[in-house]
């Protein structure tokens, strides 16, 4: 077998196969002592399969990518399986079928099959060489079957996700020395970083977040590449943009070893390279900072505290949920406002608001304290103090959040003798006076005050 074709363990002294309690680690944590990862019980029978699978095919069948990488590093078992070979791909679908597995899914143009296993999601595809067009387009405008694994190889992204393991000698196979570098936790492309990067803008978001949820760090080279190429994020979907950022907002829990810092080591990626940019135009050291002191229920909010052209446009753009752009917005144009302790008339404002806004001031609070955090400045820290106390006194004397929650409602308004449009003027006018404790939430004492009969 050529060096570049070579047969590995991570140990270098005996095969180490997915299945065996005997695996060693070489992650920062094991993740054996994790819960919620899958023992090597749950592999043994997809294993069974694929190497039967593998006899039918009469050819090499590898198990390949992040599942081969998280393995190596931490003993991680995943539920997601991507599988290669030299072989066709169509003559993969119908091993599959002579070993009794209906595929979920077949695509003739990158030569794949998706099929589930035992609750596994398992994706087949053929050794390929791909040709991307000029830019940074993800979908590559030519493929050409190879029986080459290290031309497979070098069509990913990172050397550690270019690890095979075949199922039938139970040999991992390690064409760039991808072993080496998850030991090591670097990032490193297959090739030429400016090859990786200039074909394939959404890569640009993978490193931010491989850096995140592995927490290998990226080689100066790829820095500097992604830097180069930071503007071919413009040609990927917005919609894939999106999921990658939802990604590395959670990369600090995708993995049992992820860091804990997973989050915001990503999210400087982003920024260093210059990509951010291209997501939140606005985004600078301040909000590097922010993101930094952010918590977890924040995070994405604490992205946009630095837009300046409509925090929900900028959400929509990226074809978020509208509800979270709707969310964005009411937490993030809050960040600035409420700052004067000493102003009675924004002192009442602010009662009223809190109350209003009871499902998200948790979150605004957080806000301000991150920002304060980051800027150093008091007065951010001030307010959200303020807030924390008027929410405090809000439900020690249990005050309405909503109309709803006012002892009074329209029906009994119409009674007194109001009508149309009068009645929200005047349910709002209560809602304001419970809200600043001018008036208590009393049934009799609100409609005396509605009919007239007894002033504040």
């Amino acid at each position: 077998m050529s060096d570049k074709k070579r047969k590995i363990t991570p140990r270098g002294e005996k095969t180490i196969g997915y299945g065996d309690e005997t695996a060693g680690t070489t992650g920062i944590n094991a993740a054996d002592s994790c819960a919620t990862v899958a023992s090597a019980n749950d592999y043994r029978e997809l294993l069974r399969k694929l190497k039967e699978i593998a006899f039918t095919l009469g050819s090499p069948l590898y198990i390949v990518g992040g599942a081969v990488r998280d393995f190596i590093f931490s003993k991680e078992y995943s539920s997601d399986i991507d599988l290669a070979s030299s072989a066709d791909f169509e003559y993969f679908n119908a091993a599959l079928l002579k070993c009794g597995i209906v595929s979920a899914a077949m695509y003739r143009r990158t030569h794949t099959v998706q099929f589930e296993f035992d609750g596994k999601k398992c994706e087949f595809t053929s050794f390929r060489k791909e040709r991307y067009a000029d830019g940074g387009g993800h979908t590559p405008e030519f493929t050409e079957p190879t029986d080459d694994i290290y031309e497979d190889a070098r069509r990913r992204d990172f050397k550690c996700n270019a690890v095979y393991y075949d199922v039938t000698e139970r040999e991992f196979v390690d064409p760039l020395g991808g072993i080496e570098d998850i030991k090591n936790k670097i990032l490193d492309t297959v090739k030429n970083p400016d090859d990786v990067f200039k074909s394939d803008g959404l890569r640009l978001m993978r490193l931010a977040r491989f850096t995140g949820e592995l927490g290998f760090t990226p080689t100066e080279e790829v820095i500097e590449s992604a830097k180069k190429y930071s503007g071919n994020l413009k040609d990927i979907s917005v919609e894939r943009v999106y999921a990658e950022l939802v990604s590395i907002i959670n990369s600090d829990r995708k993995h049992c070893f992820s860091p804990t810092d997973g989050f915001y080591r990503a999210i400087e990626v982003l920024h260093k390279t210059g990509v951010m940019k291209y997501v939140f135009p606005y985004f600078d050291d301040i909000s590097l900072r922010t993101c930094f002191f952010a918590g977890k229920s924040i995070r994405l909010y604490a992205l946009a505290v630095g837009e300046r052209d409509g925090v929900k446009a900028r959400f929509l753009s990226l074809k978020s949920p509208v509800r979270v752009a709707e969310t964005a917005e009411r937490i993030v144009e809050t960040l600035p406002k409420f700052m004067d302790g000493n102003n009675e008339k924004e002192t009442e404002e602010l009662k009223i608001f809190v109350l209003k806004n009871s499902d998200i001031i948790d979150k605004i609070i957080e806000l301000k304290s991150a920002y304060a955090a980051a800027t150093e400045d008091k007065t951010y820290a001030d307010s959200a103090e303020r807030i924390k106390k008027i929410c405090k006194n809000a439900a020690d004397k249990n005050l309405p959040k909503s109309l709803k929650e006012l002892k009074i409602n329209g029906t009994d308004l119409k009674k007194s003798g109001i009508t149309g449009s009068d009645i929200g003027a005047a349910l709002e006018t209560v809602f304001n006076l419970v809200a600043t404790e001018k008036l208590p939430n009393e049934k009799e004492r609100l409609l005396s005050y509605v009919r007239g009969e007894k002033s504040l």
